[in-house]
């Protein structure tokens, strides 16, 4: 067929080897061999197809080092063999095809560091190498690549802090370093982001340094680091769809404006230490809420309740609330602030609930022998949940003190609460 220029083969049922004799075929465009069961090396011969612009072999069984005989494909504008078998290093050799735009090798087993090289790949507009082995620091000069609209690096070794000139990028609108073993502080980002993973790292720094100046953002997703700061940096991000911070060190409330936010699908600020929320039953489509693991009470949580019938909601545990103490020479008081309305539930005298008391405090006469108190609280609209106050002890008493401090400790709650007196203490008061 000396005149074909796309042969176009994939989403089939092909196996064997891919066959050689293809790198006679001068005229060759495109070949799209991806989505089969191909098996053993990429032909070195596929590098003498001088006109090839696009070569798709990617999610074949595949094995082998890439060659760098097609390195030499010098019309080469998109590469893809990704979700193979591959190893050995990411050949540096890609940055002398000129015309090369898009090279996605992710969901290999390569090896090695990210050459530097690739730096110098001027007209690289996407770079998949997700889900390999790559160790090493991420080069810098990434931010210098005027033309760079995705860099994804998810699931692979690296090490270092972010690199300090990837904020300079005037085009990147997708950034993903999720589930490496980054660490430091994060200065600035690409200011157009669509979508921003930094997910499962140990990265710092406050969410309005960070975050704040990206308000294109459609995708925010870092959970598992070390980011802290309040979030009202959030509230100008109009175009968001997807929030998902949990388990960082987030402070303070969360409580957008009214009609902020309205596309909102999923919400996930789990674990961390907030202690307020505002009603978010007007967003439409809020599909997912995850806040469990913070300061929440019932005042916080149910306004929210109606969300339970429209997804997932994830409310509990929470923190526990603080027992407060207070007592002069004939008697100690007892008292849990609970502001929200609804039922109230007993007290518990070293683990055993007191008949009759179920106010929001109990009074204990100093006679009684020592023993430590503390209340839980449950409401018929948040099932999930039991709010157990801090356990406190009346051998804090000081004879002729009328007002006692505070000894705040932290006891973890659930639906099904644990010994309270062997939590580790918090300070929350």
């Amino acid at each position: 067929m000396p005149a074909l220029e796309k042969l176009s083969l994939f989403q089939n049922r092909l196996s064997g080897q891919i066959p050689p004799e293809l790198g006679a075929m001068k005229t060759l465009k495109q070949l799209y061999l991806d989505f089969n069961g191909l098996e053993g090396r990429i032909p070195a011969e596929l590098g003498e197809i001088p006109e090839l612009t696009e070569l798709f072999l990617d999610a074949n069984n595949l094995t082998g080092r890439l060659p760098v005989e097609l390195t030499q494909l010098r019309s080469l504008v998109s590469l893809f063999a990704g979700f193979n078998h591959l190893v050995g290093p990411v050949p540096a050799e890609l940055t002398a095809m000129p015309a090369l735009e898009n090279l996605s090798f992710e969901g290999n087993q390569d090896i090695g560091h990210i050459p530097a090289e690739l730096v110098m790949a001027g007209n690289l507009t996407e770079l998949h190498l997700e889900h390999n082995r790559l160790t090493g620091p991420i080069p810098e000069g990434f931010g210098q690549l005027f033309l760079l609209t995705i860099l994804d690096l998810e699931g692979n070794q690296l090490t270092g802090s972010m690199p300090e000139d990837v904020g300079d990028s005037r085009n990147m609108r997708y950034l993903n370093l999720s589930r490496n073993q980054l660490k430091g502080q994060v200065n600035s980002l690409p200011r157009i982001l669509d979508e921003l993973h930094l997910c499962q790292n140990q990265l710092t720094g406050t969410f309005s340094a960070v975050v704040g100046p990206l308000t294109s953002l459609r995708k925010i997703d870092l959970p598992e680091n070390a980011f802290l700061g309040t979030l009202e940096g959030v509230y100008s991000h109009q175009r968001l769809v997807e929030i998902r911070l949990s388990n960082n060190q987030f402070t303070g409330v969360f409580s957008p404006p009214h009609r902020t936010m309205y596309y909102l699908k999923h919400l996930d600020i789990a674990h961390n230490k907030l202690h307020e929320i505002g009603q978010l039953t007007e967003w439409e489509f809020l599909a997912t809420v995850q806040v469990s693991g913070n300061q929440f009470d019932f005042t916080d949580l149910l306004p929210n309740a109606g969300l339970i019938h429209r997804g997932l909601f994830s409310y509990a545990p929470q923190d526990s609330l603080v027992t407060r103490i207070t007592g002069n020479r004939t008697e100690v008081m007892f008292s849990v602030a609970d502001s929200a309305a609804g039922n109230t539930y007993p007290w518990y005298r070293n683990g055993n609930a007191l008949n009759g008391a179920n106010s929001d405090s109990v009074r204990i006469s100093i006679h009684e022998p020592v023993a430590e108190y503390y209340r839980k609280i449950t409401k018929d609209m948040l099932p999930s949940l039991t709010l157990t106050s801090t356990a406190k002890s009346t051998d804090v008493i000081s004879a002729g003190n009328d007002h006692l401090p505070e000894k705040v400790e932290r006891i973890t709650v659930g639906q099904n609460s644990p010994n309270p007196f062997k939590q580790k203490p918090s300070s929350r008061s």
